[in-house]
């Protein structure tokens, strides 16, 4: 797929994929092809954020 990524983190692996539709992007996280979950992009922009914040604390530690 053209829109996602790949990513792990410890023992755990993700697929997260953009998907456009009328209603605007979404965005699909699924841990190890089972669990799945949506998220519209504001919700996305706001987790990138704290993940932004969160990373940022740990190299100042």
């Amino acid at each position: 797929m053209e829109n996602t990524i790949h990513f792990a983190v410890g023992f755990k692996s993700y697929d997260l994929a953009r998907l456009s539709g009328t209603a605007g992007d979404w965005y699909d996280w699924t841990e190890r092809s089972r669990t799945r979950t949506h998220f519209t992009k504001k919700t996305m922009m706001w987790i990138l954020q704290r993940l932004k914040e969160a990373s940022c604390l740990k190299e100042t530690q």
